[in-house]
């Protein structure tokens, strides 16, 4: 109960501050809740939020201004921006939130099937390279030798058609999200080849597809190829902190490390989810300010939520602090150092659901050969229009 405990240490460090109304919830329901709130008129001084959800609770005037000066510590701009509007009129920034920890994607590998092998884990991919550059060699080198040595059901990658999944290979390949305005950007030359790749690895027959199936489309396919992994049948996985923590807890008889994702044709880049606590009244009780920055205070950050890896410190003072404490995570951290944006419009979280979902039946359809690569990104492009404007 993490938060639980950050609010007992701010009630007895600052004895004016009354929490009236405590609900600590779990994680899905907690939205359902807040929006119901909110429509009734009864929404909390302060409140938990994320990147996905902000964007449209400040444009509706459910989240409020943040006082400055608690966004004058040392937060990550990158994790800060999140957070913050832009009025296209003046220019004016506005910080609706104030960012309590955050996640990124790294690359999960089976590193005793790469030791035993010695096949060199893969540091760039490049279609322009022989033999698709250092991923696809790789991946083909340590899948043959595996099959060879009896797995014969082994598979170099697992990959899950999420637009999320796929959206580190966009941003490498040089993509940009709204890089114009209301235009997705995914109907490009790094849109190609982003999912050119993906279309190619799947060819090789380097990608487990079997486990994507209809049912339960998309999100309990990386859970079916998590427990492929954890079985010695998958190389590789694009994970975050949870899927990593969940491949550890079934003790797989094999070691397990994160490295940071392959460089693209320009460069590393990956994506990020970034937490925070907003105020949602617009005229909060006395102290919720107080309150909201002792949520996301550095000892809050040290004291309490750096006691889960998942809990990355959007600070860089606590940088250190966190590596130290979690070695075998160090590859989450590193990429906050070039978390590409996402540059969210404020819609509804339905119609980000609805995307997603669309988006992943489009992508499955691609690199299966259903559809043509230019074909899909237009689609995709279609869907934002659809959903995202």
């Amino acid at each position: 109960m993490k938060l639980r405990k950050v609010l007992l240490l701010v009630i007895f460090l600052s004895p004016l501050i009354t929490v009236a109304d405590f609900q600590e919830v779990k994680p899905k329901p907690y939205f359902e809740q807040l929006e119901a709130r909110l429509a009734a008129d009864k929404a909390p001084d302060v409140g938990f939020v994320d990147e996905l959800r902000l964007p449209y609770y400040a444009a509706k005037g459910l989240a409020q201004p943040v006082p400055p000066e608690l966004v004058k510590e040392d937060y990550y701009p990158q994790l800060l921006r999140r957070f913050q509007m832009t009025d296209p009129a003046t220019g004016q920034v506005t910080t609706y939130a104030v960012p309590q920890s955050f996640t990124t994607t790294a690359l999960m590998i089976n590193a005793t099937a790469f030791d035993k092998t010695g096949v060199p884990v893969p540091q760039s991919w490049n279609p322009t390279e022989q033999g698709g550059g250092e991923l696809v060699g790789a991946a083909q080198e340590l899948q043959d030798k595996q099959r060879a040595a009896g797995n014969t059901d082994f598979y170099a990658l697992g990959l899950t058609p999420e637009f999320a999944n796929w959206l580190p290979f966009f941003f490498q390949a040089g993509g940009q999200l709204y890089a114009e305005p209301g235009k997705l950007g995914i109907d490009s030359e790094p849109g190609r080849v982003a999912l050119s790749l993906w279309v190619d690895l799947v060819k090789r027959k380097l990608v487990d597809t079997s486990q994507v199936t209809p049912k339960g489309w998309p999100y309990d396919v990386q859970d079916r190829l998590l427990a492929q992994f954890s079985q010695d049948k998958i190389g590789m996985m694009l994970v975050g902190a949870s899927h990593f923590e969940t491949v550890l807890g079934a003790k797989p008889g094999f070691e397990v490390q994160v490295v940071e994702l392959p460089a693209g044709p320009y460069g590393r880049a990956t994506v990020g989810y970034v937490r925070g606590y907003a105020l949602y009244r617009p005229e909060p009780a006395a102290g919720s300010a107080t309150l909201l920055g002792s949520l996301t205070s550095a000892e809050a950050m040290q004291n309490t939520w750096m006691g889960h890896p998942m809990y990355m410190p959007p600070r860089p003072s606590l940088r250190s602090t966190w590596e130290s404490k979690y070695p075998e995570h160090k590859a989450f951290m590193a990429g906050v150092d070039y978390v590409a944006p996402l540059n969210l419009p404020p819609v509804p979280w339905a119609n980000l659901e609805a995307f997603d979902r669309a988006t992943a039946d489009v992508l499955y359809n691609a690199i299966v050969g259903n559809t043509p690569v230019p074909d899909a990104l237009a689609q995709i492009e279609a869907l934002a229009e659809e959903y995202l404007r």
